[in-house]
């Protein structure tokens, strides 16, 4: 949750959750803690259109 655009407070609510297919580690991250990250992800599956 931004507070006043200020994207140091505490983050409310859980992550996403990732599996490094490498490692095989588990960890959360939202797109705030991270968004290059969120940025490089391919997408899989459908999905609705943006524009909508």
């Amino acid at each position: 949750m931004v507070i006043d655009v200020d994207y140091s407070c505490q983050l409310i609510g859980r992550g996403s959750t990732f599996v490094d297919k490498r490692t095989g580690e588990i960890f959360s991250l939202t797109c705030l803690e991270d968004p290059d990250h969120f940025d490089a992800m391919t997408s899989v599956g459908h999905h609705a259109d943006e524009d909508l």
